[in-house]
């Protein structure tokens, strides 16, 4: 179907009000924990795409997919509950 583009994704969150430094080396913790082969080919195995960012990128990605699904439950009258 043209369009069409559903995934599941994870991610890690912190509460807000984590300071800079401390994001930015867990940030870094934990793209370095994602780059060893095994655990690259665990994740991969089970078909997850392994993939890292930053915390702004991830911020952009989901407030992206907010909007996405804002438009579809609109366009499908989906009442809230």
């Amino acid at each position: 179907m043209p369009g069409y583009d559903v995934r599941s994704w994870m991610g890690i969150a912190t509460t807000k009000g984590v300071p800079g430094p401390v994001l930015k080396r867990l940030n870094a913790d934990i793209l370095h924990a994602l780059q060893p082969p095994q655990v690259r080919d665990k994740l991969e195995g089970i078909g997850n795409e392994v993939r890292g960012s930053t915390p702004e990128e991830m911020r952009a990605w989901i407030a992206g997919e907010v909007a996405k699904w804002k438009k579809v439950i609109a366009a499908a009258k989906v009442e809230q509950q």
